[in-house]
């Protein structure tokens, strides 16, 4: 971990939230549904849908979140997310999720 990186608070981080804005995480990009989760140096997509699917908005969430020093994490995608991770080259790892006593995948950036 960076020195200049705050650890997150173990909680949800909201669209438009002062957190949010930072990461562009903002109503503009995405839906309301949507939410991250914050927890130490991971941010993790939870769920997040795209206002305007195709425009890259993903993309520079992901990229603003980790050039602030945070590592970003996405369990158990749906098949377009896993797709579009696949494409980036992220790889897919088995962890163990205490909440459901399981192995769950988790998927991380290469490198």
């Amino acid at each position: 971990m960076s020195p200049t990186v705050r650890p997150l608070a173990d909680e949800m981080i909201l669209i438009d939230s002062e957190l949010g804005k930072r990461f562009g995480f903002t109503s503009d990009k995405f839906l309301p549904m949507s939410y991250l989760w914050g927890k130490g140096t991971d941010v993790i997509v939870s769920f997040i849908a795209s206002a305007k699917q195709g425009k890259g908005h993903f993309r520079a969430l992901v990229d603003r979140i980790q050039s602030l020093g945070y590592r970003v994490l996405v369990p158990t995608p749906l098949p377009q997310m896993e797709m579009i991770l696949r494409k980036w080259g992220w790889i897919e790892d088995s962890v163990w999720d205490e909440q459901f006593k399981d192995y769950v995948s988790l998927w991380r950036r290469a490198g």
